[in-house]
This record gives structure tokens, C-alpha cells and sequence, in this order.
């Protein structure tokens, strides 16, 4: 009887400590059973234990109790499945999609869809043919959710228009976007393009990474009523208008990009709004050499709600303005402002006023700019 009281104690005690490695382990829907059941049954055998268990006079006795093989507490309940046995939803999400190559614009068109990647090979895609018989131009994507558009590369894969008043690419009304490794422009010669590159209208959640957009597209990439538009690694260049122009769109980042050799008349950089507020910032990215510049190089603020604009460790160099103007390097406007931060940036050689106390200048090296 001894060493049955002794077994019931060893066998309550390995119940526990398997409750305890569980909960050390962390707790989920099948542990918290496992751990109820183990505790459960090593009170049980406590219980017994303390009140003398099994006797030889009772009738519940085992006369082969040492011949008996009690269970291991593993062996009640199924072990929990590792963490890795199971994919993330958006492992899930990705194996899920329907994934197309193409050669040929037409064949680019029909591809498009939700959830669809369109990987796009090397090679000219031209979509001046398009601009009759599809709206808006060659190429409008409108009510999408989840495409990717990956090509071969800047330098291998490429979209024209040859038609100044269509846009290469238009988004409207898109979600969870990514276009990457394309280069994109019009054919027409200097300040012919009354139409832009890239334009993004009332999408949220859009990623353009590796990308090369030139002119003489009037504007590299207009962003319109978005939200979360992330621009990394991309070139910006020989735009007739602007480069960039932001309006009432929130949570726009520009990571790490090029925005050179722009013609732009009017400004570089613009960012307002005329309904809710706008706000972009501007990261590690090198703003050199663009040119021709008449009337802001940067303007915030334009119209009646706020706007904001930070940049963060860029470089802003060698900006020229047109001849007889005398344009400043940052005009902060609008009827309830605009705010305009400058944190670790070179500011140098830029033939253009710098006013030192309109936007906010910390940490900054401002060297050879007219004042």
C-alpha cells in the first residue's frame, strides 16, 4: 500500500510539473485545457493519497498493482501544434493569388484584376494604342484590391505614352497596391506633357519601390484623397511641372528616392489641402539639380487645411531658379497654414531665397544659399 501512496504522489507530482512547463511555455486555448484536466486529476490523487488511498480490505484494489503501467500525462491529451506548422494569413493571402506574366501591353491590360500579381518581363510597353478605346487613357485601374504590377527592372522594363494628355498609370480607388522595378514616361519633346506618370486617386495602402518616372511627364507622381502611400528607391526625374504633388492625402512617405533634373516651372514639391490635412515626409532622399524653378521650389499650405511636410536627413542641393525670379526655397501658405520641419539636412548651393525662420531647421547644414 506503501508504494501505491508513493506512486499516486509521483504520478500527481508529474501532473503538476507538466502544468507548470505548459504554463511557462504560454497559454492558449488547448493549453488552458490540458493544464484544467492535469490539475483536476493531480488533486484527485492527493486527495487519495492523503485519506490512505486503496486498501488491502478495499474491494477497488488492483492486485497487480505493480505490474500496472500508468499513463503518461502526455499521452491524455494531444500536444499543441507547433507555431511554424501553420502559414500567416498573409502567407496565406499571397499563395492565394492568381499570378500572371506578360510581353505585351495588351496582354498587361488584361491582366489586371484583384488579387493578381503581374509579373511584367523585360521589354517596351507602349500604351498610346489604348488611349481610344480604353477610359481615361491608355492605362486607368479602377476598384482593385491587392495587385502587384513587378518588372524586370528600371532598365529592362518600361511604360510609354506617347499621347501628352494621358497619364502613363492611373489608380483610382485602389487598396494594398505595389508596382516595382518599372520605368515609366511620355515620349513628347520638352513641355509638351499636359498629363503625369503616376496618379494615385482616393487609394489607400500603396507601395512603389525601384522605379524610374521621367519626363516629360508634367508630374512624376500626383497623390490625391490617399492615405498610406510609401514611395522608396525611386527616381523622379525631367518633369515638366512638378515633381511630386500631394493633396489632402495623410501618411505619405518618400524613403530613400531620387528627385533630380526636374524642369519644373512652377515647384518641385507640393503639398496641400483642400479638404481633412495632408502630411508627407521626405526621408534620405537627395533633392539636387533641379531647375527652371519660377515659383516655389517647396510649397505647404496652399489652400484652406493644414499641411505638413517633414524631411528627415535629406539633401537639398544645387536647385536653380528661372531667370529674372526670385523664387524662395520653401513657402509655407494656406489660410490655416502649413508646417514644414527639417531635421539633419544639407541645405547648400541652391540659388533660391532660404528664409531661416519659416520652416523649422534642426540639426541642419544650411551653407551657400541666397538669403
Amino acid at each position: 500500500m506503501k508504494s501505491l501512496r508513493l506512486g499516486k504522489w509521483a504520478v500527481a507530482f508529474a501532473y503538476l510539473l507538466e502544468a507548470f512547463e505548459l504554463i511557462h511555455g504560454g497559454i492558449g486555448m488547448k493549453e488552458r485545457t490540458k493544464i484544467t484536466a492535469l490539475v483536476l486529476a493531480a488533486l484527485m490523487l492527493l486527495a487519495l493519497a492523503a485519506c490512505g488511498g486503496i486498501t488491502p480490505g478495499n474491494s477497488m484494489e488492483d492486485p497487480n498493482e505493480n505490474d500496472r503501467q500508468i499513463p503518461s500525462p502526455s499521452q491524455e491529451l494531444p500536444e499543441p501544434l507547433e507555431v511554424s506548422a501553420t502559414p500567416s494569413s498573409m502567407e496565406q493571402e499571397i499563395l492565394s493569388f492568381n499570378e500572371v506574366s506578360v510581353s505585351s501591353a495588351a496582354e498587361f491590360l488584361q491582366a489586371i484584376a484583384s488579387d493578381t500579381v503581374i509579373r511584367v518581363e523585360p521589354g517596351i510597353y507602349d500604351f498610346t494604342e489604348f488611349n481610344d478605346v480604353m477610359p481615361y487613357g491608355g492605362c486607368k485601374i479602377s476598384n482593385i484590391d491587392n495587385l502587384s504590377i513587378i518588372g524586370a527592372g528600371e532598365d529592362q522594363t518600361e511604360f510609354i505614352n506617347a499621347d501628352r494628355y494621358e497619364y502613363i498609370i492611373i489608380f483610382e480607388n485602389c487598396t494594398d497596391i505595389l508596382v516595382s522595378g518599372i520605368k515609366a514616361g511620355h515620349t513628347p519633346d520638352v513641355y509638351q506633357c499636359d498629363a503625369g506618370v503616376l496618379s494615385f486617386e482616393k487609394c489607400s495602402d500603396v507601395i512603389v519601390s525601384d522605379c524610374y518616372l521621367y519626363g516629360c511627364g508634367s508630374i512624376g507622381i500626383i497623390i490625391e484623397s490617399s492615405a498610406n502611400i510609401s514611395v522608396f528607391d525611386t527616381v523622379i526625374t525631367d518633369c515638366s511641372l512638378l515633381a511630386v504633388y500631394i493633396e489632402s492625402s495623410d501618411g505619405v512617405v518618400f524613403d530613400n528616392c531620387k528627385i533630380i533634373e526636374n524642369r519644373s516651372y512652377t515647384s518641385v514639391i507640393n503639398v496641400s489641402a483642400y479638404m481633412g490635412r495632408a502630411y508627407a515626409e521626405f526621408n534620405n532622399c537627395d533633392i539636387s539639380n533641379n531647375y527652371n524653378v519660377a515659383w516655389y521650389f517647396v510649397e505647404v499650405g496652399q489652400y484652406h487645411y493644414s499641411s505638413s511636410l517633414v524631411f528627415n536627413n535629406c539633401t537639398i542641393s544645387d536647385n536653380y531658379r528661372m531667370a529674372d525670379t526670385n523664387p524662395p526655397l520653401i513657402a509655407v501658405g494656406g489660410v490655416r497654414g502649413g508646417f514644414v520641419a527639417l531635421y539633419g539636412c544639407v541645405i547648400k548651393d541652391n540659388e533660391m531665397l532660404v528664409d531661416p525662420s519659416a520652416p523649422i531647421f534642426i540639426d541642419c547644414e544650411v551653407t551657400g544659399n541666397l538669403y
